[in-house]
């Protein structure tokens, strides 16, 4: 499916309208780098909204500490991947797979959340 969405969505540089012109023609590659460096932050905040969510629900809902100490290594792993994807990669099969990673950090955290409401009968 992330291999039909090509030219509909840029992996690589999907936040590229942070920087102007003059800037790029300075020094691209590192203009480049700054701007992967941006968006993974950017993007750690994203991701920091619905992980925090998620472990609210687990504690609040009281889910087994092993079971929740698992998942949120997992996400945090994960999600150092990815972010480490981002600022490195610059052709398209590192794109594909950052969004890969993305995707199983946020099914981990989203696990979180439905086996703390499985657990508590909900």
């Amino acid at each position: 499916m992330v291999l039909k969405l090509k030219g509909w969505y840029n992996h690589l540089m999907p936040r590229t309208h942070q920087f102007n012109e003059r800037d790029t023609q300075q020094n691209p590659e590192l203009v480049r780098m700054i701007q992967r460096t941006t968006a993974a932050h950017a993007n750690s905040w994203e991701a920091f909204t619905y992980f925090s969510v998620a472990c609210i629900v687990a504690h609040v809902l009281k889910l087994k500490e092993e079971i929740a100490s698992r998942l949120c290594t997992l996400f945090l792993g994960l999600r150092f991947c990815y972010i480490l994807l981002y600022i490195g990669g610059t052709q398209a099969w590192v794109g594909t797979l950052r969004s890969l990673v993305w995707f199983a950090a946020f099914v981990a955290a989203w696990r979180l959340i439905l086996l703390s409401l499985n657990q508590a009968g909900l």
